[in-house]
C-alpha cells in the first residue's frame, strides 16, 4: 500500500508528466501544444492524442543535456526528422512511442520535491506537506500512486536524489488512497478555506472538523461558507479535473470558491462580474 520509488514510470497521458516534462526543461523553450500538426488519413485519432503526448516527451529529452546523453544517434535523426516531416504517418508514431517507452526523462530532485510538497497548496491553498510526507515509510503521497500502467508509458530519472549514510539514493514514497480508508457513516460540506465533515467518534459522538483547518471547533460560525463560485480559466480546470479517474491536478487560480471567491466578488467590476456565479 506504500511504494517505495527512486524514479517514476507514468502511464504517457498521465498529467504528471506534462508538469514533469516543464521541470525537466529548466529554464530551455517550453513546449508549443498549438504549433499545428498534419497527419496522414490512415492515423486515428487516438494516435494522434498518443502522439502529441510522446512529442512532448521527445521535446523535454532534446532539450535536456542528461536525456540527450542517452539517446542513440538514430534516435536523435529521427527526432531532428521530425520537424521537417510535412504529414504524420502511422509509422512515425509508432516509432515515436517506441522511443518514449524506453527513454528516460531526467528531472531535478529538488523541482520535483517542491512541486510535490505544495500540491495542495496548489489546489486548494492548504498548508504545504513536510519533507517527512514524501520520505518517511509512513508517509507517502496519493499522487505518485499509479492505479495502471499502459502500453506507452515514461520513466522519469532523478537528479540530485538524496542519499543515505552509505552514499545510496533514498527513496520516496507513494501511497495508495486505501491504506487510509476507515468505516463509517461521515457527511461534507464542500468549501475551500473551511470544509467541514462531520463525523461520529469511538464514542459515537458527533463532531465537526474543518478539512485544512487547524482544530475541531464548537463553534458552527467557523463552518459557514458563503455559496459563490468563481470561474477564471474554466475550460483549463475542467481538462485537469477531467484527466484522472483520482484527485486531480487543478489550481486554486482557476477556479476560486466560497470566502476566497466572495472576496474577490468584492473588489471585481464590468465584464468580471461575469465569472461568478452564486445563490
Amino acid at each position: 500500500m506504500v511504494t517505495p520509488l527512486q524514479s517514476l514510470r507514468l502511464p504517457i497521458g498521465h498529467p504528471l508528466v506534462k508538469i514533469l516534462c516543464e521541470l525537466s526543461l529548466k529554464d530551455k523553450a517550453a513546449f508549443n501544444e498549438e504549433a499545428p500538426i498534419h497527419f496522414k488519413k490512415e492515423v486515428s485519432e487516438e494516435e494522434q492524442i498518443k502522439f502529441k503526448q510522446a512529442l512532448r516527451v521527445l521535446h523535454a529529452i532534446a532539450n535536456n543535456e542528461v536525456s540527450l546523453r542517452y539517446l542513440s544517434d538514430e534516435n536523435q535523426k529521427f527526432i531532428e526528422d521530425l520537424a521537417k516531416a510535412e504529414k504524420i504517418t502511422h509509422e512515425i508514431v509508432e516509432k515515436a512511442l517506441e522511443i518514449v517507452s524506453y527513454s528516460d526523462v531526467d528531472v531535478d530532485f529538488e523541482k520535483f520535491k517542491e512541486k510535490m510538497l505544495n500540491v495542495d497548496n496548489i489546489a486548494v491553498g492548504l498548508k504545504s506537506y513536510s519533507q517527512s510526507q514524501l520520505f518517511d515509510l509512513d508517509g507517502g503521497l496519493w499522487d505518485l500512486e499509479v492505479p495502471s500502467l499502459s502500453k506507452e508509458s515514461v520513466t522519469f530519472r532523478f537528479d540530485n536524489l538524496p542519499k543515505d549514510h552509505n552514499g545510496k539514493g533514498v527513496n520516496f514514497y507513494a501511497r495508495s488512497s486505501l491504506k487510509d480508508l476507515n468505516t463509517g457513516i461521515v457527511a461534507i460540506d464542500f468549501g475551500t478555506k473551511s470544509t467541514t465533515a462531520s463525523y461520529l467518534d469511538k464514542n459515537a459522538i458527533p463532531r465537526l472538523l474543518s478539512i485544512g483547518g487547524d482544530v475541531d471547533a464548537d463553534s458552527l460560525e467557523k463552518f459557514e461558507n458563503p455559496t459563490i463560485v468563481e470561474f477564471r480559466h474554466k475550460e483549463k480546470f475542467l481538462k485537469d479535473y477531467n484527466a484522472l479517474d483520482q484527485r486531480p491536478f487543478t489550481e486554486k487560480n482557476d477556479m476560486e470558491v466560497a470566502h476566497e471567491a466572495q472576496k474577490n466578488l468584492s473588489g471585481a467590476q464590468g465584464n468580471d462580474l461575469y465569472r461568478f456565479f452564486l445563490n
